[in-house]
């Protein structure tokens, strides 16, 4: 009888890259991910920012 892990067991060296490849592809998803997260919330404050000192006294004037 074979045992299913016989030919997985051929290419440990595969499996390692592969691996490799996926964390390395993951990081750099999530590192794009948070540095647009990080861009956009910075935009929002920015423009929070923006209509508080640009438009409230001119709402609370009129």
């Amino acid at each position: 009888a074979k045992l299913p892990s016989s030919s997985h067991a051929l290419h440990p060296g595969m499996d390692i890259t592969q691996s490799a490849i996926s964390g390395h592809y993951l990081q750099s998803m999530l590192a794009k991910t948070y540095h647009i997260v990080l861009t956009y919330r910075t935009a929002i404050f920015e423009a929070e920012y923006l209509i508080r000192v640009k438009l409230f006294p001119w709402l609370a004037i009129g």
